[in-house]
């Protein structure tokens, strides 16, 4: 990728040739764009934590909670459960249940435990929150964990962050950022469709 004098950006593919545009736009991290126009060096490091989804199959009798239930608790490694089957309007005899944890300090007790121990330690706070009476009633249908996937909201991330758009702003100023490069804990899938839209208004 590069961007000319004029502002226009000029993106190269590896089968299919270059194609310059007047207008473009970006939707991924401000670090992935600073690589692509050669900028490795000012590239931040972030502070982030593991995140991992359980998804889990209740009976429907043996909930005793109708929810969707976020989490602060220092005692607890899940911070979000989300009941999917009652967001969708559905009504059966089971709930499709997803459980979102940390899984680093989910298996800190007992170290490096296994699989089957991360499930007892969801299933734990499952008890503890009040959602069932007991862990013997969820399924485990799959567990995903992903590595260092959520930037932490702290004072030096903001400030890496606001560094890289700073570069950004002074070497692609006429780039539309979305999204992770529009600003500090902008990532969620609704803010790129509202700048998406906004962005269409604007050039149409």
């Amino acid at each position: 990728m590069k961007v000319d004098d004029l502002g226009r950006v000029e993106l190269s593919f590896a089968n299919q040739g270059a194609i310059t545009s007047v207008h473009t736009a970006w939707a991924n991290t401000p670090g992935d764009l600073l690589r692509l126009l050669g900028r490795e060096q000012d590239v931040a490091t972030y502070q982030k934590c593991s995140i991992a989804l359980a998804f889990v199959r209740i009976p429907t009798g043996a909930l005793r909670l109708d929810f969707v239930l976020n989490v602060v608790d220092p005692l607890i490694a899940t911070y979000r459960v989300t009941n999917q089957s009652r967001c969708a309007g559905v009504d059966s005899g089971f709930a499709n249940v997803v459980v979102e944890f940390n899984p680093d300090y989910a298996g800190a007790t007992p170290p490096n435990a296994a699989q089957h121990q991360t499930n007892d330690r969801v299933g734990a706070d499952l008890v503890a929150l009040g959602l069932v009476s007991n862990a013997a009633d969820i399924e485990f249908l799959e567990v995903k964990q992903l590595n260092n996937a959520l930037m932490l909201p702290t004072g030096p991330n903001r400030r890496a962050c606001e560094h890289e758009l700073d570069v950004l702003q002074a070497v692609a100023p006429t780039l539309s950022r979305l999204g992770p490069a529009s600003g500090f804990f902008s990532s969620s899938f609704n803010d790129q469709i509202v700048q998406g839209l906004k962005l269409a208004a604007q050039l149409g």
